[in-house]
């Protein structure tokens, strides 16, 4: 048989003031109805839109009532009070689906399609909520919403002011849930879709409680709170199921006229089970008899919803008292209870935990201190101090959860639990005690029978006198108590201090030594003293450097560790406490951590690459003392060293290939710094000479030098003054030539110099050579005749 959805609103019960007549309210094509349930009668008919749900103000009995496109307000006496469209308050809402009137303040929620309503009493937009649509939706006792979206396998929660709680994501068994019911007592949700029942963690909805399959279809529920039992409506009958999941009732409706049924609610107040029909709406007992049926129009769709349940509650003294309590602290308790209609509510006591008291003792709130238990029902109070002996008087009121009030309740009773008064003591209580033994004396008043003391025998009577022979040095706790006839008793706490004479401590540091020097810095050195007493022990020492606290010891050796003490001047004392408090403190002593030695490598940059030398640059300085000797270090090891020279050094230095260099400063303590190591390549340049050769014979003239050279792109060359002509080849050198003129005979120097912007050192090569004369020439004519 094809299932028809319908828009189900839930059924809630009120007493609209004391003494009215509980009253529902359904919904068909007609309209809206109100039935006397008193005689089982349509007493108001309000002509409308068909509902899809309807939801009763308890606050003055109206009725609210949501149609596929429309919102309206109808008084409890049908009279339209208000009616708006849908969409007029947001775009895209959809059909109307559901509704929820606060009780609180007569706020309501309007489910629809893709949105979902706050709105006002007087029907003005509050908010729209964020996350989807509405399929069902309930409110909880702390005035939140929940909303089941089942078109999108959702379960969102909402706070009273509509701020978003949390989003939980249905699967499984919870997907296309239709139907959602609030047990705010036992804290758990119930959801239920085809064929299924589905039980989760109100404080966690994630976490599934229960899962139960049953064998009918599902096309409404609700729930009975007292007991926290839900009814299932299925095709052609309804199911009772217990919080366990455990079903306890199933009754078929095919021979009580019921034809398609489709709404169903729980009457709280009469126990009675109401369901919509196509024929009408029936009333069953719980046992399954019918006892009504109300014709409606013909329709396929029937909302039924009767007022909010509420009830007054009630409270009762619960503390019995056979004549004077005991003790000056007695328990107070009060019973919740409360009244349905006019009938006690038997809630199990876990529902009152919602329930606030104002209870005033003698005059005096003491409504916070009261705890709910949660297994009995009741609430307690154990006053925070001793009542006064005489009589005494509580007044108490309960409030619940939506603020209403019981009526007030008395509990009065007396306090005699006044023992024996201190009459008399010697030495008085905080006495300084400076000799053992010693007698602690007095009396109490006359109706005492017994006094007892720490360590001794109860004496009889009220005058006493104790012998003490220990004591602790330092304050003693003692305790002195007296017993009247009636027990009653007095306990007197006494302190005496034991105070002997006492002899100083003595300590002195034993390193390190005065003016002792720390080389590196920052320095981590111990701190040693001595330290003793002659009469008590030593409790701890305690060191300081600067006059702040460095660390204490109590045992021997009493030695401390100075960690990462800066360079500087410092003065170092230590502390000594013995067991009784007395505190000396040891001499100074003066101690220097040594700053090291400064150094700034100027130059070569690192990562240079540089033609046949370089110039190294650095500069050093000491604060707190002068520079001794510093050292130029290649690949790590010192190639030059040299005492201090000043506070700025040059050195040049050639080496090919690549080399990593730094400089190292030492002080005069022996503190040494090392600057960064910076990389330095070197290339190679050289001056070669191809002619004339070293040591060779040229005539005397112009002659043609050449040679061979490595360098920089920049170089340049002159011989003997005169700029050579270079051709440069691709490996960083190539060949150079110059025509020095007129050289004359004998012994000769040729010299070619290098140079380059590039070049560090410039540098020359020179050569001798042997001139000789030019050769003679061979005569120009030819020979001649006569």
């Amino acid at each position: 048989m094809t299932r028809i959805v319908r828009a189900l609103s839930a059924l809630l019960l009120c007493l609209a003031a004391a003494g009215a007549q509980a009253s529902l309210w359904y919904g068909d094509t007609q309209g809206l109805h109100r039935v006397a349930t008193g005689t089982n009668t349509t007493d108001v008919n309000a002509a409308a839109a068909e509902p899809a749900a309807i939801a009763i103000d308890p606050t003055d009995g109206s009725v609210w009532s949501v149609s596929r496109t429309r919102v309206s307000k109808f008084s409890k006496d049908g009279v339209l009070v208000f009616s708006r469209t849908l969409a007029s308050y947001a775009d895209n809402i959809g059909q109307g689906r559901s509704v929820a009137v606060n009780a609180n303040d007569a706020t309501l929620w309007v489910g629809g399609e893709r949105r979902v309503l706050r709105l006002a009493r007087d029907g003005s937009l509050m908010a729209v909520l964020q996350g989807g649509g509405s399929t069902d939706l309930k409110i909880a006792q702390d005035d939140s919403l929940w909303v089941l979206d089942e078109d999108r396998d959702a379960l969102r929660h909402y706070n009273y002011d509509a701020s978003f709680i949390e989003r939980v994501n249905l699967g499984g068994a919870s997907r296309r849930a239709r139907f959602l019911a609030v047990d705010d007592a036992r804290g758990f949700l119930w959801l239920a879709g085809d064929g299924v029942l589905i039980q989760r963690d109100i404080i966690n909805p994630s976490l599934v409680l229960r899962r139960v399959e049953v064998s009918h279809d599902v096309n409404a529920i609700s729930l009975d709170p007292e007991r926290g039992e839900l009814w299932v409506l299925g095709n052609n009958s309804f199911h009772g199921y217990r919080a366990d999941g455990t079903r306890f009732k199933s009754e078929n409706l095919g021979n009580d006229g019921v034809n398609d049924p489709g709404a169903l609610v729980f009457d709280f107040d009469t126990q009675d089970v109401w369901i919509g029909h196509r024929r009408g709406v029936s009333r069953f007992t719980r046992t399954g008899d019918r006892i009504a049926t109300l014709p409606a129009g013909e329709t396929g769709t029937i909302a039924v919803a009767r007022q909010a349940m509420y009830f007054t509650p009630l409270i009762f003294p619960n503390s019995f008292f056979e004549g004077p309590p005991k003790g000056t602290r007695p328990e107070i308790a009060f019973l919740y209870l409360a009244e349905c209609s006019t009938n006690a509510c038997p809630f199990p006591p876990e529902f009152y935990a919602s329930f606030s008291i104002i209870a005033d003792l003698d005059g005096v709130d003491i409504s916070s201190g009261f705890v709910f238990d949660p297994t009995t029902g009741e609430t307690r109070y154990t006053p925070t101090s001793p009542l006064s002996e005489g009589n005494h008087r509580v007044t108490a009121r309960a409030i619940d959860a939506d603020g209403r009030s019981s009526r007030t309740k008395t509990l009065s009773f007396t306090i005699d639990t006044t023992g024996p008064a201190l009459v008399a003591l010697s030495p008085p209580n905080g006495a300084r005690i400076t000799t053992l033994p010693f007698t602690v004396s007095g009396s109490f008043d006359p109706s005492a029978v017994a006094v007892g003391f720490t360590g001794a025998a109860t004496t009889t009577g009220n005058a006493f006198s104790f012998q003490v022979s220990s004591l602790a040095i330092g304050p003693n706790a003692l305790l002195l108590g007296a017993l009247d006839e009636l027990g009653n008793q007095t306990t007197v706490n006494l302190t005496y201090t034991y105070d002997p004479p006492n002899a100083p401590p003595t300590v002195a540091i034993t390193a390190p030594t005065p003016g002792q020097v720390f080389t590196t810095a920052p320095a981590t050195f111990t701190v040693s003293a001595d330290a003793s007493d002659p009469d008590n022990g030593v409790a701890f020492v305690e060191f300081f450097r600067n006059n702040v606290s460095i660390g204490k010891k109590s045992v021997i050796p009493y030695q401390v560790d100075a960690v990462d003490v800066p360079p500087g001047n410092h003065i170092l004392y230590a502390r000594v406490t013995d067991n009784r408090g007395l505190v000396r403190q040891s001499a100074s002593v003066a101690v220097r951590v040594n700053a090291p030695p400064t150094v700034t490598l100027v130059e070569p940059a690192n990562g240079a690459t540089v033609w046949g030398g370089f110039v190294l640059r650095a500069t050093m300085s000491d604060a707190d003392g002068s520079v001794r000797q510093y050292e130029i270090l290649q690949d790590g090891l010192a190639i030059v060293v040299s005492p201090y020279r000043g506070p700025e050094i040059t050195a040049g230095l050639g080496f090919p290939g690549t080399h990593t260099y730094a400089v190292r400063v030492i002080d005069n303590e022996g503190a040494q710094t090392t600057t960064p190591a910076v990389t330095v390549t070197g290339l190679p340049t050289s001056l070669h000479y191809v002619s004339p050769t070293p040591g060779g014979t040229v005539i005397a003239g112009d002659v043609l030098v050449t040679g061979t050279f490595q360098g920089p792109p920049t170089t340049s060359i002159v011989v003997n003054g005169v700029s050579a002509t270079l051709v440069f080849d691709a490996n960083g050198g190539g060949t150079f030539s110059a025509t020095i003129p007129l050289l004359s005979v004998g012994s000769r120097t040729i010299e070619a110099f290098m140079s380059s912007p590039d070049l560090a050192f410039p540098f020359g090569v020179g050569i001798q050579v042997n001139v000789i004369p030019q050769p003679p020439q061979p005569p120009t004519g030819g020979a001649g005749g006569g």
